[in-house]
């Protein structure tokens, strides 16, 4: 529909008898053709009234039954309003004979829909059931257009539930370019490079170690996994194309960035450009605002975490590696720190409140998460200098259990006021004055 809507084409008969299904070659794919495109436009055609004959009533937008003469662009988003309705049913496993009596009268029908949306029983993830739902709003300004939808579902984004419906992945269909030829190593295991055959694409492979012993160590293992089924797709946040669970072998199937991380890319001579770098640190902020609005602290936020990925000759960074995050279960944030014990993260990206005896403060749910997010922010903070100065920080670790404010080094390159005072509010000692995400996205708009 994104495609027939670039192309100048309305459909105005959108119902799953339009949609044709075929299976593809592999016998887990299925592919999905539409039919019956109704009427071309030009950008200032007024198309008239439409007769009730024309579409199916229950699939028909509440604008096309006014009897006034519409234009092409409300008419678009009449398009989308079916799609809203059809993805509902997809969702909510209605079958179309038996939508009647979700519908009982035009006015009841938006009432009818938020009452089956808050009665699901579908594995589908929230911000599923949230773009159904906006794509039926009843005004037609509050629907998105199909081009906000795909960017919603993002390309190739497997379909994702708490963990529960991400895509599986065999192992045969993993075929390595060169093992000895490793991206990155860690504590995790090892990241390769390979050839997913399923989408006949290059992908990244990690690898994790060993074999879990019990359902909590699988538990553990797969917890990046679970924290990914509840991102929605961003253009800054890496995506998870699948998972491998087979015998002896747990790996996670990434999106591939063949431009390294920031470390390997502030290295090299395509981030002499100020203005590359601008937007390098735009993008890593636009990912993490995306990240918080979903109330996943990230925790472990640095260079190495954010890959580059060019796109049609653009640089793009997509941030990755959530072992360490936590999602809006509050109550892992509730844990006191062990003393003599350093929290999990990387010096000097972790932030000073980390170290203390209650590292997210003592105070109500919204309170602490609030409070790790500035942590996010902190981290973000040595980002922004990293991206100013190209060089590395001083990676000085304090002893166990004790840290002393880390202050960042002079600048020796040349910035706009505006980031020199940006890395000074995200590298404040106290979390609440630190800015937020949204805040610093907004900065960033500013100097466009």
């Amino acid at each position: 529909m994104a495609f027939l809507h670039s192309q100048g084409v309305l459909h105005l008969n959108l119902k799953p008898a339009k949609v044709l299904v075929e299976r593809a070659q592999s016998a887990t794919t299925l592919g999905c053709k539409i039919t019956g495109s109704q009427c071309r436009f030009e950008s200032e055609f007024q198309v008239p009234p439409i007769d009730l004959s024309w579409g199916t009533n229950y699939f028909m937008a509440p604008e096309r039954l006014s009897g006034v003469t519409l234009s092409a662009v409300v008419l678009m988003k009449s398009d989308v309003y079916s799609f809203g309705i059809m993805m509902w049913l997809v969702l909510e496993k209605i079958q179309v004979e038996n939508i009647a009596s979700y519908f009982e009268t035009d006015e009841a029908r938006r009432i009818c829909m938020k009452f089956n949306f808050q009665g699901k029983k579908s594995c589908a993830p929230e911000w599923c059931n949230e773009l159904s739902f906006s794509c039926s709003e009843r005004s037609f300004a509050d629907r998105p257009s199909f081009a906000d939808v795909l960017e919603r579902f993002g390309v190739n984004q497997p379909f994702q539930s708490d963990g529960n419906c991400i895509t599986s992945i065999e192992r045969k269909e993993l075929v390595y370019i060169e093992e000895e030829d490793i991206i990155d190593v860690g504590g995790f295991g090892e990241v390769y490079e390979a050839k997913f055959t399923r989408l006949k694409e290059k992908v990244a492979v990690k690898v994790l170690y060993g074999r879990p012993r019990n359902e909590d160590e699988k538990r553990n293992l797969s917890k990046e996994a679970e924290v990914f089924s509840k991102i929605p797709p961003h253009l800054n946040i890496v995506k998870l194309i699948g998972i491998c669970n087979e015998f002896r072998y747990f790996a996670l199937v990434l999106e591939f960035a063949e431009g390294g991380n920031l470390s390997d890319f502030l290295k090299s001579d395509k981030s002499h450009d100020w203005k590359t770098r601008e937007n390098v640190a735009q993008q890593t902020a636009a990912g993490m605002k995306h990240l918080h609005t979903c109330e996943i602290i990230h925790l472990d936020l640095k260079p190495a975490n954010v890959l580059i990925k060019e796109t049609n000759g653009h640089v793009v960074a997509k941030i990755c590696d959530f072992g360490l995050s936590k999602n809006k279960d509050v109550s892992l944030l509730t844990r006191s720190r062990q003393s003599g014990v350093d929290p999990s993260g990387t010096v000097p990206y972790i932030s000073p409140e980390r170290y203390s005896e209650h590292p997210y403060g003592e105070g109500t749910d919204k309170d602490r998460l609030g409070i790790a997010m500035k942590s996010d922010v902190y981290s973000y903070g040595m980002i922004l200098w990293r991206i100013q100065e190209r060089r590395s920080l001083p990676t000085r670790k304090p002893p166990p259990g004790y840290y002393k404010y880390y202050k960042l080094p002079n600048r020796t390159q040349q910035a706009p006021k505006w980031y020199n005072d940006l890395v000074d509010k995200c590298d404040k000692e106290k979390p609440e004055e630190r800015p937020l995400f949204s805040e610093i996205v907004i900065v960033f708009e500013s100097q466009q």
